[in-house]
């Protein structure tokens, strides 16, 4: 005869814990809303073309920018959607422009929109104009 098989109270509740924790969303996808963003923590993330361009906007006023002639990194700025860049390859000079989110607040649907108010920078001020910014997962 067979003696049934003992799993120790320890060893289930571990199980259950992990599975639920590999179930969760990713709660750092935090999509910006429509609109005008009066701040950058409403922007940060990372922003993708189809040209396969690259924009990372971070929480510590830093960004990085892969697209066109090369990487360009600095620090950015927002106030009540009047963004403005300056470092990296670009130097010290500033780059201004109006910035806004359009398209739905959900990863691949919300699009960040910039236009030009002065950037004598072409490495950021192409690829920033020109491009279709939207927001992926990160």
């Amino acid at each position: 005869m067979s003696r049934p098989v003992r799993v120790p109270a320890v060893l289930v509740t571990v199980l259950v814990l992990i599975t639920a924790g590999c179930s969760q969303k990713n709660t750092n996808v935090v999509p910006p809303s429509p609109g005008v963003p009066a701040t950058a923590t409403q922007i940060v993330g990372i922003y993708r073309t189809v040209h396969g361009a690259s924009l990372q906007l971070r929480g510590s006023g830093d960004f990085f920018l892969l697209a066109g002639a090369g990487p360009v990194g600095g620090r950015f700025e927002l106030r009540a959607g009047s963004f403005t860049v300056r470092g990296g390859s670009c130097g010290p000079q500033p780059g201004r422009y109006t910035v806004r989110v359009t398209g739905t607040p959900e990863p691949n649907k919300a699009r960040l929109e910039f236009a030009l108010v002065d950037d004598a920078c072409a490495g950021r001020r192409g690829p920033l104009i020109d491009q279709r910014w939207v927001y992926v997962e990160s």
